[in-house]
């Protein structure tokens, strides 16, 4: 582990009450990554909930094809013809040794301990679309439907570490992200000693939200994405 992870996880770990008061609701990867895009389309949609959250039709997609691939793995329920062309991979995901969990839920509190992911003391959500526990080792696996250009791990690490947090005899994990349609894989490894390493990866971005719910300052960014926003409100959406 280097230097740098180590002090900014030893700064965040004595902050980590004082950030669980001051940020008033459960974050997870994709609400994150939404506040990293625009702090002001996070604050309109999730806190002030303003607006609506609009699914696409590739989110759409994506939600089926999730299921499908569940379904089989958790109830041996047969994937349907239209998403055929996945079968081989959850067929092989499916032979792996180990106890299976399908979408699982999982939350930890404030002081980044094991809670229920609907729990009133939840500080962080996550969902694991398949985790295989065998023995030591588990295998966390992220089904995408999506474009693998901006392929992002973070959600891998966020994933590993409630493993870690909520099977205390995982020492060794092996993620993948799983572009299933552009049939591409992205592994990872970790270790249980990793678990420094691995919050500290997410705590520039909570001190910004705190910052933000402290301040009550949500800035936009612009970009050409704008004209899909539904908060029509910000000066930079074209139909304000």
């Amino acid at each position: 582990m280097t230097m740098l992870w180590c002090r900014m996880y030893a700064v965040a770990d004595k902050l980590g009450k004082y950030m669980k008061e001051t940020i008033p609701m459960a974050w997870s990867y994709s609400s994150m990554k939404d506040f990293s895009n625009c702090p002001r389309k996070f604050n309109e949609i999730k806190v002030k909930k303003n607006y609506e959250f609009q699914k696409t039709e590739a989110i759409i997609y994506g939600e089926e094809v999730h299921k499908a691939l569940e379904l089989y793995i958790s109830e041996g329920k047969e994937v349907p013809e239209r998403y055929s062309q996945f079968r081989k991979i959850v067929e092989t995901l499916n032979g792996f040794e180990g106890e299976k969990h399908t979408e699982l839920k999982l939350g930890l509190n404030g002081n980044r301990k094991p809670c229920d992911f609907f729990a009133k003391e939840v500080w962080v959500r996550g969902v694991v679309d398949l985790l295989i526990v065998n023995g030591k080792t588990a295998y966390v696996i992220d089904y995408k439907t999506g474009n693998d250009k901006y392929a992002d791990t973070a959600q891998l690490k966020l994933m590993a570490i409630m493993a870690f947090e909520h099977f205390p005899q995982i020492e060794k994990i092996k993620a993948a992200l799983l572009f299933i349609v552009k049939d591409r894989v992205i592994k990872e490894r970790y270790n249980r000693d990793d678990l420094p390493e691995l919050w500290a990866r997410f705590e520039p971005n909570l001190y910004k939200l705190r910052q933000a719910f402290s301040t009550d300052v949500w800035n936009p960014n612009p970009t050409g994405l704008c004209r899909f926003c539904p908060v029509k409100t910000c000066e930079y959406n074209p139909d304000h």
